[in-house]
């Protein structure tokens, strides 16, 4: 064994330190891929918008482009708790579903939580509730508050009862008082949407700078 060397003690010291902090970002970094590729994986983002980014969406026009902005700009200023919201309403194959999960993956890649459903599936699933042991209309609940952000597609394409109504509207309002941000899409108008869903319900949306998108094009699907 040879003598003692303070100095090759000290730089194999350091070496050790930077060796044992590098494990740790490695482990942090493998522990957030792996909490994102379970957020994607439990986002219910069709297969057709997955991968997809703001550069995939073409706009055919001046409105078109002021809309993408505002998506993008929605996607970067999101935090949980902000409580923003965005509604979006327009023609059949306008991009709304596209741009509502483009927003959902940059969403997901800072590293928070998000979830795609639509009208129909919210009062399914708590009418499925009724008939299943164990699960009740809390637990419903709960499962579409918890995402830090939520899609629901498909406004106004419910059964239309007055409890269906109530369904989403105890959905919306109780995201609004977690300050749970959410994104509405329909190929109604806005009033229809406010018959839908109350006056309160829609005046809450257009609170901490939320803002109704309107897509008035012709669809992407007609284009030559």
């Amino acid at each position: 064994m040879g003598p003692y060397c303070p100095v090759c003690a000290d730089a194999q010291s350091a070496i050790d330190t930077d060796r044992i902090k590098q494990e740790g970002i490695d482990r942090a970094n493998h522990a957030r891929q792996v909490q994102i590729s379970r957020y994607i994986a439990d986002s219910c983002i069709g297969e057709r918008f997955k991968g997809k980014t703001f550069t995939d969406y073409k706009p055919v026009n001046l409105t078109a482009a002021q809309v993408l902005y505002a998506c993008q700009s929605f996607a970067a200023a999101f935090v949980p708790g902000c409580g923003t919201s965005l509604i979006m309403v327009g023609s059949p194959g306008t991009g709304k579903n596209m741009l509502s999960a483009i927003i959902g993956q940059e969403v997901m890649r800072r590293g928070f939580s998000f979830l795609h459903t639509t009208a129909l599936k919210v009062v399914r699933r708590f009418k499925d509730s009724w008939k299943q042991s164990g699960v009740t209309e809390d637990e419903v609940l709960r499962y579409f508050v918890t995402p830090e952000l939520l899609v629901i597609d498909e406004v106004g394409v419910q059964f239309g009862t007055a409890t269906e109504q109530l369904y989403l509207t105890e959905v919306i309002n109780d995201r609004y008082e977690a300050m749970k941000s959410v994104i509405l899409l329909s190929n109604l108008t806005y009033k229809q949407i406010e018959d839908t869903l109350g006056v309160r319900s829609m005046e809450r949306f257009q609170e901490n700078g939320g803002r109704v998108l309107v897509l008035n094009w012709t669809s992407y699907r007609r284009q030559p």
